[in-house]
């Protein structure tokens, strides 16, 4: 090889050199320049422009809305080592602002301070709403509320959006770990309920009050027991409601084997929860489906306890093969609880609760609101009456002696109502047909400071109005 050869090579391989070092310098200097530039532009607001680069020079893409709203851009994009950010903006008109940021929202969740705290956005007659209907169900503990104000009319619910807010509010307070998330059309109530008897009444209280546009969803968090393991079907204005908790993924089975029974229209609120069923779980339900048919309305539930079947109808001699019917269809072991009789008028039901609440008293853990469970059996038969008299409302009173704290008296005596309830919404009364009241110590219905006069006025009244 010449020596002319080498050094042509030799200067070959010197400008090639050149080039790949210019071509990392470059690529180096871009880079840094990008970062520094798409920082500045962030920190001034314009996070969602694009900017490329060739060399020293930037060229800055996106939509702006106004001439200045350019010229900012522009000027926050010429960091230091640009030599000139190139105009590729497009000025478009503003949108207008999404109707989601003018609507009412309220979010609520108790703090470790035991404290709950509201916050989200709602217009200034709304929020008064809330702030009293608050110091009464969760009084004495404090709340806080953090809530914008908002202007616009959508900021205000309808009264039908804050009946359905106002019912979640109760459980709200009584569910551990309990929060509650609410806008125009979704209301969520999450927590730990302690049974499935109170999931239930939080659902069976609030979808009868939703309003039409407005979604349920409720999250529990909760490890289920086999032994809670339910399946319920009961009529409901017009309609028939599934609930219950069921093994995971059996949920649509069910659905459709009741549909195809002949249960339309259906409300699927079945829960599901990662349990085994034990064998011969929805064997007794689904064998008394085809009886239950046979009736306008009616309850069907299969439960660790074994099955209720209730409902109305005037006619004796159905209401006896029905029950042979169900009885023939059972496995050998389980316990029937069958209750189809006539329809009762609203004085005769008031006066069968009266009787069924003289002969035994509703019990609660002492200065608490907590159901005794002996009381449940009665419960039941309270529940079963009141199924009777479908057309009446009920208002449910609880009274409380004379010792103690009068605000704090009637605090309990509220709660007690509540309690109460809940627990005939649990058992399928229409909750549309409960207001619960609480009257503490002012409505004694014996005289003196005696133990047994206390006994007589601690006590839980049901008062039935005319039928709607």
């Amino acid at each position: 090889m010449g020596r002319s050869t080498v050094i042509s090579l030799g200067l070959v391989a010197l400008l090639l050199l050149a080039f790949l070092c210019a071509t990392l310098h470059r690529a180096s200097i871009e880079s840094d320049l990008l970062t520094r530039a798409s920082a500045s532009l962030a920190e001034a607001g314009f996070e969602g422009l694009e900017l490329t680069a060739e060399g020293r020079d930037l060229t800055l893409s996106g939509s702006v809305v106004s001439g200045e709203e350019r010229q900012q851009a522009l000027d926050a994009a010429k960091v230091d080592g640009v030599r000139v950010a190139i105009d590729d903006l497009q000025e478009v008109a503003e949108p207008p602002t999404p109707s989601i940021g003018t609507a009412w929202r309220i979010d609520a969740a108790q703090g470790s301070d035991g404290v709950l705290a509201w916050s989200g956005l709602l217009a200034p007659t709304g929020l008064q709403q809330l702030e009293v209907e608050t110091a009464q169900v969760f009084d004495p503990a404090p709340s806080r509320f953090a809530i914008d104000a908002g202007e616009a009319p959508s900021a205000l619910w309808t009264p039908e959006q804050w009946d359905a807010i106002r019912a979640a509010l109760p459980f709200l307070a009584t569910i551990p770990n309990s929060a509650l998330s609410a806008s125009p059309g979704r209301l969520v109530l999450r927590g730990a309920p302690d049974s499935l008897t109170q999931a239930q009444a939080v659902r069976n209280a609030l979808l009868p009050r939703l309003p039409a546009g407005m979604a349920l969803d409720v999250e529990w968090q909760r490890l289920w027991r086999p032994e809670e393991l339910r399946l319920e079907l009961a009529a409901q204005e017009g309609a028939w409601d599934l609930s219950g908790l069921v093994p995971r993924g059996s949920a649509e089975g069910w659905v459709t084997r009741v549909r195809g029974a002949g249960f339309e229209p259906l409300t699927d609120g079945l829960i599901e929860a990662d349990l085994e069923a034990p064998e011969g779980f929805g064997g007794p339900f689904g064998a008394a489906l085809g009886s239950l048919a046979g009736l306008p309305g009616g309850r069907l539930v299969e439960s660790s306890g074994g099955l209720d079947f209730s409902g109305l109808s005037d006619d004796a001699a159905l209401a006896v093969r029905l029950r042979q019917a169900v009885e023939a269809s059972l496995p050998e072991g389980v316990d029937l609880r069958f209750s189809v009789a006539p329809k009762l008028e609203s004085a005769d039901c008031e006066k069968q609760l009266r009787r069924e609440l003289e002969a035994e008293k509703i019990l609660f853990a002492s200065g608490s609101a907590a159901l005794d469970p002996r009381s449940d059996a009665l419960l039941r038969r309270l529940s079963s009456t009141l199924q009777r008299c479908p057309g009446a409302a009920v208002r449910i009173e609880g009274h409380t002696d004379s010792d103690g704290d009068d605000a704090f008296n009637l605090r309990l005596s509220d709660r007690r109502a509540a309690a109460v309830e809940q627990r005939m919404v649990a058992l399928g009364v229409d909750p549309l047909r409960l207001v619960a009241e609480g009257f503490g110590e002012t409505r004694p219905i014996a005289a003196g400071d005696s133990a047994a006069a206390k006994r007589q006025n601690r006590r839980i009244d049901f008062r039935l109005q005319e039928d709607a």
